[in-house]
């Protein structure tokens, strides 16, 4: 298992490489010179010059990529073009509470959503397995900041009963956990459902009931384990999804995380920020993806790492 972690993690280094070539090809391709933008409309020719040299925007591309890619390697993300702020302490700042907004909608709709594919696949053909399709589709497409809205009117404007931005307690997480989730609880659902109808054919599961076990015991211990290896696959893409999705739900709500820094980037073309941002959510993306692998041995114990 140790070995195969570690094949893995060498392997995401070329992967990673690649990465590098499109984000830094994208952030250069943006509309836009960042020196213009930070120098301010009033600034003069020489000024902006001067800014872009600075900088180090005179250099060819490929100089600037390889500066790029050199600091990668050393960690050393730079500064940001806009404030100064080395662009570590911002990210840094600002992980914790995107983390905590994806895990906390992760979990809620893991939960609805293995309960709805597994109440669905239970009921297959019936009037309650429509029923929950119907709701896991409307939870798909419903858009996240519409759905946000409606709940911070109803709950913060009408009801008082949360705050409409920000994270300052807890219950700050209730709503945009909520926005944010819905959709991965809806996918859950369907992906649920549909692996445990393959297993419940299978003929292990009917010698299961002819032994006389509950249903209980024979959908959630038997069946359900058996189905988890997809359903862990689609967990970790969500997951993945949600730390590099959740800037439009960190925008209504004025979420101080990740997605926020990115935007604000963006309208000002702070490289130094975009491509950090970019490159940190791709790794994410390949580290969640190489633990839902390393799961996998885990759930079954008939699986073995070369």
């Amino acid at each position: 298992m140790a070995n195969y972690f570690l094949r893995r993690l060498m392997a995401m280094i070329p992967v990673l490489v690649i990465i590098s070539i499109f984000v830094f090809g994208f952030v250069h391709a943006l509309p836009g010179d960042p020196a213009r933008i930070m120098a301010g409309e009033d600034a003069t020719l020489a000024d902006v010059e001067a800014l872009r040299q600075r900088l180090g925007l005179n250099d060819g591309l490929l100089l600037q990529y390889f500066t790029f890619l050199k600091n990668l390697v050393t960690f050393n993300l730079g500064n940001s073009l806009r404030t100064g702020e080395p662009v570590y302490d911002m990210l840094a700042r600002a992980f914790m509470p995107t983390f905590w907004l994806s895990f906390c909608a992760l979990a809620w709709s893991l939960v609805a959503g293995l309960f709805i594919g597994v109440f669905s696949a239970t009921r297959h053909g019936k009037a309650a397995d429509r029923l929950g399709m119907v709701v896991a589709v409307s939870g798909i497409s419903m858009p996240n900041f519409w759905l946000g809205i409606l709940l911070m009117q109803l709950f913060s404007l009408k009801l008082k009963w949360l705050g409409t931005s920000g994270f300052e307690t807890a219950s700050d997480l209730i709503l945009p956990s909520i926005t944010l989730g819905t959709t991965v609880a809806a996918v859950m659902a369907r992906f649920t459902r549909s692996a445990l109808i393959e297993v419940v054919r299978e003929d292990y599961i009917r010698t299961a009931r002819a032994k006389g076990l509950s249903a209980r015991i024979v959908i959630w211990k038997h069946a359900l384990r058996n189905a988890l290896i997809p359903i862990v696959t689609m967990i970790g893409l969500q997951f993945g999804f949600l730390l590099g999705g959740s800037i439009v739900i960190e925008r209504v709500f004025r979420w101080p995380g990740l997605g926020s820094v990115l935007v604000e980037a963006i309208y000002v073309r702070d490289y130094a920020v975009i491509q950090a941002e970019l490159m940190l959510f791709s790794f994410e993306f390949l580290l969640i993806n190489l633990v839902a692998d390393v799961l996998y041995g885990f759930i079954n114990p008939a699986i073995r790492y070369k």
